[in-house]
């Protein structure tokens, strides 16, 4: 039996244990990375790729964060995503499309996704390759520049594009997960011109979760997740919802550093989901930025009645 097989045999406590103490362990924050979402535990293939078809029938989401309000420059997002099974469930594919500002720069990004599925243990072990296509541009007409005659300033955009090659891994049953995700691996070059350059460096989103039945249509989930890079950054939090009746998910989280969380999501229908969250900054934090608010929205095409109910 293969290392993996052999892990797949301890309980459930056990892997999402390490998983967790993997994404709380460190206490050093650093700024925003590539992304910064609140309600990912209500589509997990937002951080995942290795999810996609995990609905088992097609599914949308659409995503939008203001972050920061008051702050000038603070990051706007908006992503739309979109996953399905495919060949008997053996396999899932989708593709995440990405627009995002963050002061003078804007960003656009197209990431389809592929994954393969085995039966392992209770549950389902996937593996995903994501070739991403990104667009960046700067309008220097939004920078301050300490010499606003440097020709470098004067009515430039420059833009860059590049290709970066993502992978995820993921085991998931019924009540518990598990995954990795490893974004720019190819450590792409951004060639802004006239010796304006930067490259992407690898990041790692580790994240797992665990369900509690309490009755038959209530539950409790709390899940962790861990953002790490090759340059040292480290970003964590953990979160704990409730479901109520089926219908209603309420919850609360912490990010280490930066502050807390709410979120609801209300499960209008079988196909419709709506949600809302708001991060509110503690301690210093509060001195220098505003509350940052989501919106999701999610719809599923089709339906699907298992045998058991699954809540991610």
């Amino acid at each position: 039996m293969n290392r993996f097989f052999h892990i797949l045999r301890y309980p459930p406590h056990y892997f999402v244990s390490q998983v967790l103490f993997l994404c709380m362990g460190s206490y050093y924050v650093s700024a925003q990375q590539d992304w910064n979402y609140t309600q990912y535990v209500f589509n997990l293939y937002d951080i995942n790729t290795a999810y996609a078809g995990n609905h088992h029938i097609p599914s949308f989401s659409l995503r939008h964060r203001e972050q920061w309000l008051g702050t000038d420059g603070a990051p706007q997002t908006s992503v739309l995503t979109f996953h399905t099974p495919s060949v008997n469930e053996k396999l899932g594919w989708g593709f995440r499309m990405q627009q995002e500002t963050i002061g003078a720069r804007e960003l656009w990004m197209f990431r389809p996704s592929f994954a393969y599925k085995v039966r392992a243990g209770d549950g389902k072990f996937s593996f995903s390759l994501a070739p991403a296509f990104i667009r960046q541009s700067m309008n220097s007409d939004k920078i301050t520049a300490r010499d606003e005659t440097d020709p470098l300033y004067l009515g430039n955009r420059w833009t860059s594009s590049v290709f970066s090659a993502d992978a995820a891994l993921m085991y998931s049953t019924l009540t518990w997960f598990g995954g990795v995700e490893f974004s720019h691996l190819n450590g792409s070059k951004m060639k802004w011109g006239d010796g304006a350059n930067g490259s992407y460096i690898v990041h790692c989103n580790a994240v797992a979760g665990y369900l509690i039945k309490l009755s038959e249509n209530d539950l409790i989930a709390f899940t962790g997740l861990g953002r790490f890079t090759t340059s040292g950054q480290v970003q964590a939090e953990a979160n704990a919802t409730w479901l109520w009746n089926n219908f209603l998910w309420l919850g609360a989280g912490y990010r280490i550093g930066a502050g807390i969380n709410f979120l609801a999501e209300w499960n209008v229908s079988k196909k419709l989901r709506i949600g809302y969250s708001i991060d509110l900054p503690v301690g210093e934090m509060q001195t220098y930025m505003g509350s940052s608010h989501e919106l999701f929205l999610g719809f599923n095409i089709g339906s699907y009645s298992p045998s058991s109910i699954r809540y991610f």
